[in-house]
């Protein structure tokens, strides 16, 4: 912790320095593209709801989103905002298991 005596002019706050380490590669390229790809396409229009997004953006059949979504235990009519990285990342694998498969639009 740096107290905010150390600045000048001085802060109405004490200030922290963090220090962040970079994890090692756990996805491949692949992986990541489909991430990315599936994300883009779900906060294409984030007030809508995320099977509308994924169905208009991706060349995926809406019941393969129906059913991808049931299998990770996301209702049917949520947001793309109220998804967790874990969600995105769980959706993406359920989306895509054909290696070749990224969608088309």
């Amino acid at each position: 912790y740096v107290s905010k005596t150390c600045f000048w002019p001085q802060p109405d706050v004490d200030s922290a320095i963090i220090r962040l380490e970079v994890r090692p590669q756990q996805r491949s390229d692949l992986q990541k593209k489909r991430f990315f790809k599936i994300a883009r396409a779900g906060f294409s229009s984030p007030r809508k709801q995320l099977i509308n997004n994924l169905t208009q953006k991706l060349d995926i059949p809406k019941e393969q989103i129906k059913s991808a979504l049931a299998e990770c235990d996301l209702n049917i009519q949520t947001r793309a905002e109220n998804l967790s990285v874990e969600d995105w990342i769980n959706l993406s694998s359920k989306l895509f298991k054909d290696e070749n498969h990224l969608g088309g639009k």
